[in-house]
């Protein structure tokens, strides 16, 4: 059990070592293991510094970030100048595809809306804006179109399954939504945890395009027959 002394003395040395971060600008407290951040730096790229940094330290159970973003000087820009920058930058970045994300910006707030096909594309957006001078904050609305059939996205996690077991090739079977069939798969591809397997599914699913959170799939793995238990399966709806 980390106290909560301890744990607020590591941030603030982590603090002191992240190059972007004034440590002294930063104010931390701690209680049961939640850090509250405070303060005010002048861009959103430093925020995001000081959150990620924070969220590295053993003991940190969550973060509640109250740091205002305020830029001055050479920093500040108009809403005008952010939406021209942002523009041209998602239009220079070859992992957003052209014509499917709009910018709106409203005291230095970037909004991101649109529709694309793949959750690295909705990802590449925000992270190619959220660094600029002047920006406050950041809200992603891009949302996720997939063009890849149900089928086909079955049959990709079936494999990524199947490569996780490694030693056994008996894929495991995940259903999709025009199919009842359950969700099977072998002790050798539970093995390596649940949470990795479905790591590898999600990232999978991802990759197609298709948003696959781990309230679907854990449930599901922990649901899968092995060795030692009844072989019974639970069915796995792809929502």
């Amino acid at each position: 059990m980390f106290e909560d002394k301890s744990v607020q003395e590591d941030v603030m040395r982590e603090l002191d070592w992240e190059p972007a971060v004034h440590s002294t600008e930063i104010g931390v407290a701690v209680k049961d293991g939640i850090v509250m951040l405070s303060g005010t730096v002048g861009s959103y790229a430093v925020k995001r510094a000081v959150e990620h940094a924070a969220t590295r330290v053993r003991g940190v159970k969550a973060v509640s970030s109250q740091i205002e973003v305020k830029p001055t000087g050479a920093g500040a820009r108009s809403d005008a100048d952010i939406a021209w920058a942002a523009a041209n930058t998602l239009a220079w970045n070859a992992l957003v595809p052209s014509g499917r994300v709009t910018v709106s910006v409203t005291n230095g707030w970037i909004t991101l809306e649109g529709v694309v096909e793949r959750r690295f594309q909705r990802d590449a957006a925000e992270d190619a804006v959220w660094g600029l001078a002047g920006v406050v904050g950041v809200t992603n609305l891009i949302t996720l179109c997939a063009a890849v059939p149900a089928q086909e996205l079955k049959d990709e996690i079936e494999s990524a399954l199947a490569r996780c077991a490694g030693v056994n090739p008996r894929p495991g079977r995940i259903s999709s939504p025009a199919s009842a069939e359950p969700a099977t798969a072998s002790a050798e591809a539970i093995s390596a945890g649940p949470a990795s397997t479905a790591a590898l599914a999600r990232n999978q699913a991802g990759r197609l395009g298709i948003a696959v959170s781990d309230s679907v799939i854990i449930p599901v793995l922990y649901s899968l027959p092995t060795a030692s238990t009844p072989a019974t399966a639970a069915t796995a709806w792809l929502r």
